[in-house]
């Protein structure tokens, strides 16, 4: 009896199949946490490989969305957190506070509960972007209290210490909005420092200058883990 080829899957798109599985990152490359985010994430990893292979347009559904300033590269679970106070960041001999985390964040920042698990949405640049484009194509919940985003960022960063790979861009500044003083959105800016071997963390107010198309806007949010 003679072999037959599945009509839906012909030889070209198998072939195509085995050299995308051959790209894939090693161990070593991605670490455990991102694999199982990945694992458990299905609908962010299709729209993420969409991204990559068809054309500049994501599909949901039955509708299709266009992003003329932003790339939606990845959804991951992010972690749940337990109660907090952010005078702990300021002892974390990791962990630097510039003048504008002081200044416009920090002051509204108070003690927080156990936060549960949520979703951590990462946006590339399609060129350098101010702010108010960005924000433009950013989902709805893509501001952080002040209180949540210091929360959540010490667990990332804590899980990514000595500049692990993980959720967190060790090669690039993460971009975060957050209400800060006077109830006023900020743009937050948290990156690993090689040179101080340390994270950083820096507000600004919006629109203050572009940002290189080579850093990445992050949305975190709390509520049901994405599908």
């Amino acid at each position: 009896m003679s072999r037959t080829t599945d009509p839906n899957f012909p030889g070209w798109y198998l072939t195509f199949q085995m050299a995308c599985l051959a790209q894939l990152p090693r161990p070593g490359e991605i670490d455990k946490i991102m694999a199982e985010s990945w694992v458990h994430n299905q609908s962010g990893l299709s729209k993420v490989l969409a991204e990559a292979l068809l054309p500049d347009t994501v599909n949901r559904g039955s509708k299709a969305e266009t992003h003329r300033f932003l790339k939606p590269l990845a959804s991951a679970v992010l972690p749940a957190t337990e109660a907090f106070d952010p005078n702990e960041l300021k002892r974390r001999s990791d962990i630097r506070l510039y003048d504008g985390m002081k200044w416009f964040i920090l002051p509204v920042a108070g003690p927080i509960g156990p936060l549960p698990k949520g979703t951590l949405q990462c946006f590339g640049f399609r060129r350098a972007l101010y702010d108010k484009e960005i924000i433009g194509e950013l989902p709805e919940s893509h501001i952080l209290p002040a209180s949540e985003f210091l929360a959540r960022f010490a667990v990332l960063t804590a899980l990514q210490s000595g500049g692990k790979s993980g959720l967190l861009s060790t090669t690039y500044f993460n971009v975060v909005y957050v209400r800060g003083v006077d109830g006023a959105v900020f743009v937050a800016r948290v990156g690993w420092n090689f040179d101080r071997w340390g994270w950083t963390f820096e507000a600004n107010r919006l629109d203050t200058y572009q940002w290189p198309d080579a850093y990445f806007a992050l949305v975190a949010t709390t509520g049901p883990l994405a599908s």
